[in-house]
């Protein structure tokens, strides 16, 4: 494994063949015309939408010594951007793990709404081909 990607928790292995399918593990990687960049190809609106999300429903915990809410993978100075994608990754698979494993991950792809009203099975095939190949476990 090229790159570290225990960060994202149990979303590690998931996240793991997603960087195989969408840049075969390069974080220089640019596509959609420059608006995807690096191991995720994430797009920056989903980046903001992601990196450091507040989940709902999340447990309250202490977090810098203050109770309330936290996000599950904290923004932090010391992260660099391959540790922030991961994280933006790991908080989305987070935020949607109620559907459908298949919806899941075609999400990432296309976002929600665009899985859901014209699924990408192609998609969800390299996904699933590239997650075995890892040895990857669903997390529970």
């Amino acid at each position: 494994m090229p790159f570290d990607y225990t960060i994202a928790g149990r979303w590690q292995d998931v996240i793991h063949a997603i960087a195989i399918i969408e840049s075969a593990e390069n974080p220089d990687a640019k596509g959609d015309g420059g608006q995807a960049r690096g191991l995720f190809q994430q797009h920056p609106v989903f980046f903001k939408e992601n990196y450091g999300r507040v989940l709902v429903g999340v447990v309250t915990r202490i977090w810098h010594g203050m109770i309330g809410r936290a996000p599950l993978y904290p923004v932090s100075l010391s992260d660099t951007w391959i540790m922030a994608d991961m994280k933006a990754a790991a908080s989305h698979f987070e935020a949607n793990k109620a559907l459908n494993r298949t919806l899941l991950i075609e999400s990432y792809h296309q976002g929600v709404i665009g899985a859901e009203r014209q699924p990408d099975p192609t998609y969800f095939t390299r996904w699933a081909s590239a997650f075995v190949k890892i040895g990857g476990h669903w997390p529970v």
